[in-house]
């Protein structure tokens, strides 16, 4: 829930076939066969999500959105650079949110 708030903060789409991006459209529902993938990104959502940020290549591992150079953090930087403070409360969004699911996940490892 979090990401994807961070995500729309940060001005990415998500709509995936003329609907929101959820579970059972875009991301794993919690019924999905293989565990690990559950309440993951699927291939076809992950591409609209970043289809219109990235190269040619075709993204479909979580880090490439949200590590350290992923888009999650070019966007936000072509945010600052292109509206200066215009994009301060979205970063802080942004950030609030990330922050939230970082102390999620961190619970659900414990």
């Amino acid at each position: 829930r979090e990401e994807k708030a961070c995500l729309h903060s940060l001005r990415f789409p998500l709509e995936l076939k003329g609907r929101e991006i959820q579970e059972g459209n875009g991301v794993y529902d919690r019924n999905y066969p293989d565990p690990s993938k559950r309440g993951m990104m699927s291939p076809e959502g992950m591409d609209a999500i970043t289809r219109e940020f990235k190269d040619s290549r075709v993204l479909y591992i979580y880090d490439d959105l949200w590590g350290n150079a992923g888009l999650v953090k070019k966007q936000a930087q072509k945010l600052v650079a292109q509206e200066k403070l215009k994009a301060v409360p979205c970063i802080k969004a942004a950030s609030k949110n990330l922050s939230l699911s970082m102390k999620h996940r961190e619970e659900d490892m414990k």
